[in-house]
């Protein structure tokens, strides 16, 4: 009997290590997707957003993005598509259209909500680099929009979906 309750204590002490152990692997992911999916394609200052995985209790459905800074000696123009990391998560860019452009439609691209996760002067940065030239942008099946903008000194990488 001694031996079933140990057994039974040392399994559920390595399941919650081992749930642990992912649940950071996942956090350590998030915080550093935007730093590796931009590392080799764009110039840029800062990491400003950064979620690799939307959270695993928050039903079928979230929003994965990585938000950047651009440099001030960042190209006018984005890089060609790319993968920067061999998984879809990682891909960039594509047949890149010049704004404006109309924002996303809550009705076809839940992406806008994935917008207002951000703070306010974030949010500012995206829409005006959408509705103003001098920005570029692709939006992919998928829920996947990708923004490059030297004016408003932003790049985006967002997706809605499972």
């Amino acid at each position: 009997m001694r031996a079933l309750k140990w057994l039974a204590v040392t399994a559920g002490v390595a399941l919650l290590a081992l749930v642990l152990g992912v649940l950071g692997v996942l956090q350590f992911q998030n915080v550093t997707y935007a730093r590796t999916l931009f590392s080799n394609l764009v110039a840029y200052d800062r990491v400003l957003y950064s979620r690799r995985w939307h959270p695993l209790l928050g039903g079928p459905f979230g929003c994965t993005y990585a938000v950047v800074s651009l440099a001030e000696t960042a190209p006018t123009e984005p890089a060609e598509e790319a993968d920067s990391g061999g998984r879809r998560q990682f891909r960039w860019g594509g047949n890149w259209q010049p704004t404006p452009a109309s924002p996303p439609n809550p009705e076809r691209h839940n992406g806008v909500d994935c917008i207002n996760r951000f703070d306010a002067a974030t949010a500012e940065r995206i829409a005006a680099a959408m509705r103003e030239p001098g920005s570029w942008y692709v939006r992919r099946a998928g829920g996947i929009l990708f923004l490059y903008s030297p004016p408003q000194r932003i790049a985006v990488r967002l997706r809605h979906g499972d």
